[in-house]
């Protein structure tokens, strides 16, 4: 699927059904689940789709975790990210940083 895609490390407690999702601007974008199927693998992947990936400078970008039974969240620390489209051309005046959050 074509998009930007996030990827969660595997994180404590895991169990089917505990959701993970992405928020930016406070909206979540995509969210998954675990299922018996990858439940073994060490990292997950949840993409959001290119039409609802906002350009420009976005706040308040970080994942979640929901477990499944306690409802407990977990969240990464909120971040700054900057989006564009794969062959746009951004004029730069100096460095720029860019990251992606991480859930545990």
């Amino acid at each position: 699927e074509e998009g930007l895609t996030y990827v969660f490390e595997r994180w404590d407690q895991i169990n089917v059904g505990d959701t993970y999702r992405i928020y930016m601007a406070g909206i979540v974008l995509a969210e998954d689940e675990v299922t018996s199927e990858n439940l073994g693998e060490s990292r997950f992947f949840v993409t959001v789709p290119r039409e609802r990936v906002p350009l420009g400078w976005v706040s308040d970008v970080f994942g979640e975790v929901e477990r499944i039974g306690s409802g407990r969240l977990s969240t990464s620390a909120p971040q700054r990210v900057f989006t564009k489209e794969p062959d746009q051309v951004v004029p730069m005046s100096g460095p720029m940083r860019v990251g992606t959050p991480s859930c545990y």
